[in-house]
């Protein structure tokens, strides 16, 4: 089950043995992913090597990627500013900013219509903030 299902986790082997007919008296989680890196093989088929990863796409890549990010920024008098920006990745450089107290999706459009006056590709990225 482990060789033939490689992308499966311990949790995902176990709940399949208990629906096999296994009891949770005869096998449990822990075990299970005790013996999974015995059995399991490292790289069953020896592409771990080949794959592109993620900082290899973004290396390959960094001529057509641009950054963008929208944070905040607490002031001396307790206000909160927020700031956008856009940033090209290949050469390093800041191609748009702007600061507001009040953004609106509205001022958001508007600053993205600042920064790519002649329109721009039709594919963006979003990453998870972790807020």
């Amino acid at each position: 089950m482990v060789t033939e299902n490689f992308i499966w986790g311990a949790p995902r082997i176990y709940s399949e043995l208990l629906k096999f007919g296994y009891t949770k008296n005869q096998i449990s989680q822990i075990t299970r992913s005790r013996y999974l890196k015995k059995i399991r093989p490292d790289d069953p088929d020896k592409t771990k090597g080949k794959r592109q990863q993620w900082k290899i796409f973004l290396k390959n890549h960094r001529q057509y990627i641009l950054g963008m990010d929208f944070f905040t920024v607490p002031t001396i008098s307790f206000k909160t500013l927020y700031v956008f920006f856009i940033i090209d990745n290949a050469r390093r450089k800041i191609i748009h900013f702007n600061v507001t107290e009040h953004p609106t999706a509205e001022w958001v459009v508007q600053q993205l219509r600042k920064a790519f006056p002649f329109g721009g590709d039709d594919i963006l990225i979003s990453g998870k903030s972790d807020l």
